[in-house]
């Protein structure tokens, strides 16, 4: 988000991820990047969706994903924001 919000205003945009971060629980990259090394290796997902994995495992909480059918068969509960096929 800060990348897109930055092309207009990066002081806007560091702002907005400030906020972010302070209403949610944020984990860092370095306390999951083996489960999502883990994920990538297994699977053909994008290095980010691993982390978006790994979080979801670390927290036991579920991974919001688009409509991508490569997240099907995973260890991780998913929950989907848009249908496939649409």
């Amino acid at each position: 988000m800060r990348y897109v919000c930055a092309r207009d205003d990066p002081q806007t945009a560091q702002a907005y991820v400030t906020r972010i971060r302070d209403w949610c629980d944020v984990v860092p990259a370095e306390t999951v990047w083996e489960t999502a090394a883990e994920y990538k290796r297994d699977s053909t997902i994008a290095l980010g969706d691993a982390f978006t994995l790994a979080t979801a495992a670390a927290k036991n909480a579920p991974a919001y994903t688009g409509a991508d059918g490569d997240f099907d068969g995973v260890d991780v509960t998913v929950k989907r924001f848009r249908e496939q096929g649409v």
